[in-house]
C-alpha cells in the first residue's frame, strides 16, 4: 500500500536558529489514525504545519498521494484548491481560527468559497446540526465558551469535508463532557474512513490511535499506543506523563510476589483496559 504521506530526511529549523525537527522519517496511511506525542517545544505543531504545507522544511523531502509538497507546487491554483479540500487543519486555539461576526458565517466561509450559494447555505446548515450548533450559530464566536469556540473551529474544518484531518491538541483546556465530544467525534471520524493526525498528552485519546509516535525534535519511538505507554521509562526520559493507572499496574508487576500472578504483554492506560485485565485476573481465580 502507498502511503498517503510519506516524509523523508525532514529538516527544520525556526529563523533564530532552533532546530525544531531533525531528520524526521515517517509514513502516514490512508483511513489510519496517527497521534503525536512529546513535550513542550519537541516541533510537533510544526510537524502538522509542514503536513498541511503552511511550512516547508528546510532539508528534507515531504510526499502528499505521490507528489512532493513544496511551494511552487501549492502555487499551482488547481492542486492549492484541491489540497486545501482534501486536508483540513484544527488549531489548538480555536480563536486563530474563528474570525467572523457570527458562529455560521465561520462555519460558512469555506463552503462559501467551494461552492454556488445554495450548496453552501446546505452544506454550513447540515454541519452546524451534525455538530450541535443550533443554539449559537448566531453568537459572535467570542461570546461563547471555550467548548463552544473548540466545536465550532471543527465544524469550519469538517465544513470542508475533508479526507485528511489534522488536530493540534483538540481537547487542551476542555471541560469533561467537552473532551468526551471530541473523543467521540473522532471514533466517528475514524468510521468513516478519515485520515486523522493528531498531537496530544490526552491517553483517552491517544486510545483511538492505530500509531503513536514520541517525537522530541527527532523520532524517538513508534508503535501502538499501548506498545509506547508501557515503556515508561522512555515516557520518563522525555518529560512525557504516564498514565496513573499505568504506573499502578507498573508497580504491581515490579512487585516480585505478584509478577507471577499479573500476565499481561503491555501496561494498560485507561480504566477500561484496566479493569479489563483484573476482570480476566479474578475470572481465572475462580
Amino acid at each position: 500500500m502507498k502511503p498517503l504521506y510519506e516524509l523523508k530526511n525532514v529538516y527544520y529549523q525556526y529563523p533564530d536558529g532552533t532546530i525544531a525537527l531533525d531528520n524526521i522519517n515517517m509514513k502516514i496511511y490512508e483511513g489510519e489514525v496517527v497521534a503525536i506525542i512529546g513535550p513542550n517545544g519537541a516541533g510537533k505543531t510544526t510537524l502538522l504545519k509542514i503536513l498541511d504545507a503552511l511550512e516547508f522544511p528546510k532539508k528534507g523531502e515531504v510526499y502528499f498521494e505521490g507528489k512532493k509538497l513544496e511551494e511552487r507546487l501549492l502555487n499551482d491554483i488547481e492542486f492549492m484548491k484541491y489540497f486545501r479540500k482534501k486536508v483540513g487543519f484544527i488549531f489548538q486555539d480555536p480563536d486563530t481560527m474563528l474570525f467572523s461576526p457570527t458562529v455560521w458565517d465561520d462555519v460558512a466561509f469555506a463552503p462559501l468559497h467551494l461552492y454556488d450559494k445554495d450548496t453552501a447555505i446546505k452544506v454550513t446548515e447540515k454541519v452546524i446540526n451534525e455538530m450541535n450548533l443550533n443554539h449559537i450559530k448566531d453568537k459572535h464566536p467570542y461570546n461563547i465558551s471555550g467548548g463552544e469556540k473548540k466545536k465550532s473551529s471543527i465544524a469550519a474544518v469538517l465544513s470542508i469535508t475533508p479526507d485528511v484531518i489534522l488536530m493540534d491538541e483538540p481537547t487542551s483546556y476542555l471541560d469533561p463532557k467537552s473532551r468526551n465530544y471530541i473523543i467521540n467525534l473522532i471514533k466517528d471520524l475514524k468510521s468513516k474512513n478519515k485520515t486523522i493526525v493528531f498531537v496530544s498528552h490526552d491517553p483517552n485519546l491517544i486510545t483511538l490511535a492505530d500509531r503513536c509516535y514520541i517525537l522530541n525534535k527527532k523520532i524517538i519511538a513508534e508503535g501502538t499506543p499501548k506498545e509506547i505507554f508501557s515503556n515508561v521509562e522512555i515516557l520518563e526520559e522525555n518529560n512525557l506523563d504516564v498514565p496513573e493507572i499505568t504506573k499502578l499496574f507498573k508497580l504491581l508487576l515490579d512487585d516480585k510476589d505478584l509478577i507471577s500472578k499479573i500476565n499481561i504483554d503491555n501496561l494498560p492506560i485507561t480504566v477500561d483496559e484496566a479493569y479489563n485485565i483484573l476482570k480476566d485476573l479474578l475470572k481465572s481465580k475462580t
